[in-house]
């Protein structure tokens, strides 16, 4: 196939129609559209309420700018992009058989809403250099949100999130030691590429490492680091890394376990919640999660194909509870499970095929673009085996905005702009090198004409 290939030096201006370039109030609205991206990035690990506003007015300048269309033609050509968009769809589809009311079944339509943003958010990160400052803005945020658990251990103020042992302020343990453990891959890689930064970052690692093990508890943050720990070996040493990854991972644990209070907990109830369930006689553990877990599997087993409709566990589990010994629930803390129960083992392997394209079209991102989607990737699929992550507003954005960013410049807007949908959007992907260059099928080649874009934000 002949690609037309784009220079990541055009900075997401290709050579298509675009409606804001004839409308000056587009171009204004373009130009916003272009900070307020970055501007989400900065807000996913801090205010929820920000974040709303910020992605509220993202959304109406993409929609004034008329970006629409090349939206269309970007998300039509590449499979990374519509299939989180036909996942939403599947919901859509759910809200015609549901045996939610109408109420709690839009209400759930609309938790998943950041399946929308995906391709929203890659229209204008298909620019590279826009896609370094989203990254960095996301970096300044999480250091940030670290800063601000260490104030309130060192003050003893409460900023958000009242608690006697964790010090957590605008998210709550679960999410916090995720994002903190997502940072410390990012951290580890900024290392590698900033040799002469290496005291200060490994100072931040080392803070981070603190903060998620003793001042925060958070056993999904622990399982995402290990997970996190694994890629980065892996990337850095091939099958050899895995072998470093367990020998660094049993070490750190035979330290930590007698040594760290905090650990030594989470790993006794993790324990405990085990044998009460699975035990000779079964026990109820302060964290039911597992019962929950137990009980859905039974409903996806009364509806296995097509669940019983977005919106439906409450109501499902309700009903199931009436017959059986559980403990209140409104989602099984698991997004598999949650997706399986509302749209049946069809919805949830349209979503485990959406993380698996996803996670195959890395192979031909390049530089930062490969780690970062990498890491997302694994840190999505592992947060959400333990907790309900896309249906909270800060996991939803924070899987729905980095895959608009790391993907963004995947396919060439030239070939979605002449409405093609070549079997490279996804095996022979055109990318961005490291070096500035394009990727298509296993070269790199760059135009010698490439204009500076103006509207960097």
């Amino acid at each position: 196939m002949n690609s037309t290939l784009i220079s990541a030096d055009r900075a997401g201006k290709p050579d298509l129609p675009h409606a804001a370039a004839d409308r000056p109030s587009g171009q204004i609205f373009e130009h916003w559209q272009r900070y307020l991206a970055v501007a989400v990035g900065f807000s996913i690990s801090l205010s929820t309420s920000m974040g709303e506003l910020l992605v509220g007015a993202y959304a109406v300048c993409w929609l004034l700018s008329g970006d629409c269309r090349r939206t269309w033609r970007l998300m039509s050509a590449n499979r990374v992009l519509w299939l989180p968009v036909a996942v939403f769809g599947g919901l859509v589809l759910g809200m015609t058989y549901t045996s939610a009311s109408s109420h709690e079944s839009w209400k759930y339509l609309l938790k998943y809403r950041e399946f929308l943003y995906i391709p929203l958010f890659a229209s204008v990160f298909t620019d590279p250099e826009l896609r370094r400052k989203g990254r960095f803005g996301f970096l300044a945020g999480a250091v940030i949100l670290l800063g601000l658990s260490y104030f309130e251990f060192a003050t003893g103020f409460d900023l958000s999130f009242p608690s006697d042992t964790d010090y957590v302020t605008f998210k709550d343990r679960i999410i916090h030691n995720l994002l903190m453990g997502f940072l410390v891959y990012l951290l580890a890689d900024e290392l590698r590429r900033r040799p002469t930064w290496r005291w200060g970052i490994l100072a931040v690692i080392g803070l981070t490492l603190i903060n998620m093990t003793v001042m925060v508890q958070g056993r999904t943050g622990y399982l995402v680091l290990g997970s996190l720990t694994v890629l980065y070996m892996y990337q850095q040493f091939q099958l050899r890394g895995i072998v470093y990854a367990t020998a660094l991972l049993g070490g750190l644990m035979a330290v930590a376990y007698p040594t760290i209070g905090v650990v030594r907990s989470r790993i006794d109830d993790t324990v405990m919640q085990l044998r009460n369930q699975f035990g000779s006689e079964q026990k109820r553990s302060l964290d039911a999660r597992l019962e929950f877990y137990a009980a859905s599997c039974h409903l996806i087993g009364q509806h296995p194909w097509f669940g019983t409709g977005t919106g439906s566990y409450p109501a499902e589990y309700k009903k199931l509870s009436r017959t059986r010994d559980l403990p209140p629930s409104v989602d099984p803390h698991c997004e598999y499970l949650l997706l399986a129960v509302q749209m049946g083992l069809v919805g949830l392997s349209l979503f485990l095929a959406t993380l698996a394209v996803q996670w195959r079209a890395t192979h031909h991102l390049a530089g930062e673009d490969r780690y970062w989607s990498q890491g997302m990737l694994v840190t999505v699929a592992v947060g959400s085996l333990f907790n309900s992550l896309l249906l909270g507003f800060t996991g939803g954005l924070f899987y729905g905005y980095m895959v608009g960013l790391v993907f963004g410049g995947l396919v060439s807007p030239d070939e979605a702009a002449a409405g093609e949908t070549p079997s490279a959007a996804i095996f022979g992907i055109t990318g961005h090198s490291a070096d500035g260059g394009t990727i298509a099928d296993g070269t790199i080649a760059t135009h010698s004409n490439a204009a500076p874009n103006s509207n960097a934000a």
